[in-house]
């Protein structure tokens, strides 16, 4: 096993990639915010954050052909990535972005992500973790990964991909109106996303009943969608409206898809939290 402790001055692209025969254990120090942009490439890669935190600015919205996947301030790229103990952040400021009167809609462009695992990855597994953003924090598109003990903050669809991803006593934070979840599982996958003892909750500014648990996201490219969310011996607060889940477009084919033609479940114990 390789170690190696990490300095401020570092670039965490090539410490995170630096080659070794098994398993590269990487050392951040404690409370430094790398301004960076980092892809990990490689596999078997453990970080020990020491609520250190990485943060980059960046928007679909950026430039011609961007992409959702490609504003992520951290992307795993490689499986068998643990991570424990970071702050992850895409500061793009949302707020200044929203349409001014007479704008009209202008949603397209302000999709901001945290971490983004890709769909070849599995065995991903984070620890104390927060994400921040507001539209698309964490984009779960790998095979298998685990969410235990994180907090992760947002607004519209601020937890969504193809993966059978764990959340376990987490702490999910909407910090306005909108949809906490959308989930794109392919229909030959068994589950997606599940939430297990975890509080969904919000800030004070939330108003009561305007947030849906989550949506069914169809991406155009994948007719193989069948949308996969549970929640399990959670907390619901006052923000999650009543009726729970909600349709979403199909935005190139103009069609909507309804959470009862998807696999949406939630608990009999978790719906007597619903204040």
């Amino acid at each position: 096993m390789a170690k190696y402790y990490a300095k401020e001055t570092d670039d965490l692209n090539v410490v995170l990639n630096q080659s070794s025969d098994d398993l590269l254990t990487v050392v951040l120090p404690p409370d430094v915010t790398y301004v960076q942009k980092v892809l990990i490439e490689r596999d078997h890669v453990e970080i020990l954050g020491n609520n250190s935190k990485i943060s980059w600015n960046d928007h679909n919205g950026m430039r011609p052909g961007f992409g959702t996947g490609a504003s992520a301030t951290l992307t795993v790229a490689g499986s068998y990535i643990t991570i424990s103990d970071l702050v992850v952040e895409n500061s793009f400021d949302y707020l200044a972005n929203l349409p001014k009167p007479g704008e009209g809609y202008k949603a397209m462009g302000r999709q901001a992500v945290a971490v983004f695992t890709r769909p070849e990855t599995t065995g991903t597994f984070f620890e104390r973790c927060t994400f921040l953003s507001w539209q698309d924090t964490l984009f779960a598109d790998g095979v298998e990964e685990t969410y235990k003990d994180c907090t992760i903050k947002g607004n519209i669809d601020f937890i969504f991909g193809r993966s059978h991803a764990i959340f376990e006593n987490c702490t999910i934070v909407s910090l306005g109106e909108g949809f906490v979840t959308a989930p794109s599982t392919p229909e030959g996958r068994e589950k997606g996303l599940c939430f297990f003892h975890c509080h969904i909750t919000c800030t004070d500014a939330v108003p009561d009943q305007s947030v849906y648990l989550g949506r069914p996201w169809h991406p155009s490219e994948r007719p193989d969608t069948k949308s996969y969310v549970s929640f399990t011996d959670c907390t619901l607060d006052r923000h999650i409206n009543r009726e729970i889940w909600t349709r979403m477009m199909e935005r190139l084919k103009g069609i909507y898809h309804y959470p009862e033609d998807s696999r949406f479940f939630i608990d009999d114990k978790t719906l007597e939290t619903l204040k």
